[in-house]
């Protein structure tokens, strides 16, 4: 669904009123396809694998048969352009996860996703969508190790920084990004490796 403005908003007309020409724009519908497996190697290590495809249909486009602009790239709130649902776009891609869970003072989680996202406005040429980087990947490693002493528990995190009282650790990979953070109450690290993408 569009946001409320995109429909509420007003634009002067040919004949100098203001009219409301999104009031009756309708919802952007799809179908979506997804099948995926799922195992457990260990009761705390996990894997799932899911592909998945997604048909979109009646997308808001502006009403111009020259205008590649569709609702799908959208990052406004709204737009004073005039719109009609007869756009369209996919999705479809495949996605992995490798988890293990906390225990025996540590956790990760490995994702990756190969993925492909187009559109068709009302010029009926197809086109990659603002958010089509093709591929994301994420790593997320945590440490934790805890002792009991009498009636005292102790927790105590270690990183190759230095000696913190938490350590998270998350690498992003996306198209043009490459992050590597961990987190920590006595340290912070953040590296940026940014390409230019249009």
């Amino acid at each position: 669904m569009e946001s409320l403005p995109t429909f509420f908003v007003q634009t002067q007309g040919e004949n100098g009123a203001m009219q409301q020409s999104n009031y009756w724009l309708g919802f952007p519908k799809s179908r979506q396809y997804v099948i995926g497996y799922q195992n457990f190697f260990t009761p705390n290590l996990m894997m799932k694998v899911e592909a998945y495809y997604q048909d979109l249909y009646d997308i808001a486009v502006e009403n111009d048969p020259n205008s590649s602009f569709s609702m799908l790239n959208a990052v406004a709130w709204y737009t004073e352009r005039e719109l009609v649902n007869k756009g369209s776009g996919y999705n479809y891609g495949l996605e992995l996860t490798l988890e293990r869970y906390f225990a025996d003072t540590y956790y990760f989680m490995l994702t990756g996703s190969l993925y492909n996202s187009k559109y068709k406005a009302l010029d009926n040429i197809e086109r990659d969508t603002r958010f089509n980087g093709n591929y994301v990947g994420n790593f997320l490693f945590g440490n934790h190790s805890v002792q009991v002493s009498g009636n005292c528990i102790q927790s105590s995190f270690k990183s190759f920084l230095t000696d913190v009282d938490q350590l998270d650790f998350k690498i992003i990979l996306s198209k043009g990004m490459c992050n590597a953070v961990p987190h920590g109450s006595g340290s912070y690290y953040r590296y940026i490796l940014h390409e230019n993408i249009i």
